[in-house]
């Protein structure tokens, strides 16, 4: 009975014990293991900023440097035509003759009153020398002369408008009358282009505007693959209150106007010189904040996010500035990585 009781009392205190050495243990907590996560794994390509020239590119399309609507400044039939319609002309060519009608007469009436006017002032002016005229009578004298040369004026005028030429070197565009027309004055009879130089207008955007000056170099990119230099020889001082949008005109030769006008071209004008980095635009990305940029590792293999503007698009790739002068570009896998990661980096062959 004593074995018994004492196998009974001694079991409980053992246990006891054993669970109150836990208490003055020297460690005040437990080790925890843990299982460290894989790094993800990215490749990446060393880059270094090339020196370009940033350019303002929008479509516009030419116009004529002039185009001036001749018209009627005396009525008459026309009975003759000169240049025909797309033709050249130059200053003073003829474009269409109207009938003479009594205009001679009406000129050498006009020549032969302003010799008898002449003389009867040079008479006045005698007669007060001697005493004979008054002042009035002078001056009724002058103002009959005067009134002579304004007719003889109009009659040389109406002779002259007659004949309709062109005002300035050019191209016949549209001719509005034949032989045998009655023409009033007003009426239209013909217009007349200019082709060289020959002007390329475009809109460009807010932003655009404040990188352009005039006599800036540009050029315009037709169709057909000529690339025609000029300057730009107009900016408007104002925006359209619809599209907020400015005009602009670039000026080009154009010899012998072979290029016509209303045909669509690239305009291009070279504004300023930058350092830009050429990449696919697979490897822009978009921060918490939604602004636009590029993914790079920095020292210690570290994901850092780069805002970029653009500054020229092509094709196949975009040209973007706001790095620095070297990077390390993640090429694939930026989509996984966040700002401030560590990565595992692999690097691409530089290219060429």
């Amino acid at each position: 009975m004593n074995k018994r009781f004492i196998v009974l009392i001694a079991v409980p205190t053992i246990i006891a014990l054993w669970l109150l050495s836990g208490c003055f243990s020297s460690e005040d907590e437990p080790t925890i293991i843990t299982k460290e996560h894989p790094l993800v794994h990215v490749r990446a390509q060393r880059m270094k900023a090339s020196s370009i020239q940033r350019e303002v590119v929008v479509s516009g399309r030419t116009i004529p440097a002039r185009t001036v609507t001749l018209r009627a400044e005396t009525a008459g039939r026309v009975i003759a035509l000169g240049v025909p319609r797309g033709g050249f002309v130059d200053t003073g060519d003829l474009i269409a003759e109207l009938d003479e009608r009594d205009r001679l007469e009406r000129f050498r009436q006009a020549e032969a009153l302003l010799e008898q006017r002449v003389r009867e002032y040079e008479g006045a002016q005698d007669l007060l020398k001697k005493g004979f005229q008054s002042q009035a009578k002078l001056a009724e004298s002058r103002a009959l002369l005067e009134s002579a040369r304004a007719q003889l004026t109009d009659a040389s005028l109406d002779v002259r408008n007659a004949k309709i030429v062109a005002p300035f070197p050019g191209l016949l565009d549209s001719r509005n009358v034949e032989v045998g027309d009655y023409i009033s004055i007003g009426d239209a009879i013909a217009v007349v282009i200019e082709r060289d130089p020959l002007f390329v207008r475009a809109d460009v955007t807010e932003a655009d505007i404040l990188r352009l000056k005039p006599q800036m170099k540009g050029f315009a990119h037709l169709h057909s693959g000529e690339i025609l230099e000029g300057v730009l020889h107009f900016i408007s001082p104002s925006a359209n209150p619809e599209s907020r949008t400015f005009a602009i005109e670039l000026s080009v030769p154009n010899p012998n106007s072979h290029i016509p006008a209303g045909i669509t071209a690239e305009v291009v004008i070279p504004t300023e010189t930058l350092l830009a980095y050429r990449i696919s635009p697979a490897l822009l990305s978009l921060d918490n904040e939604g602004k636009l940029g590029v993914k790079v590792v920095k020292q210690g293999d570290i994901v850092a996010f780069y805002p970029v503007d653009l500054a020229k698009t092509t094709p196949e790739s975009l040209w973007i500035t706001g790095l620095p002068e070297e990077i390390t570009l993640i090429t694939v896998g930026q989509g996984f990585v966040q700002e401030g990661q560590r990565v595992k980096v692999s690097l691409d062959p530089a290219e060429d």
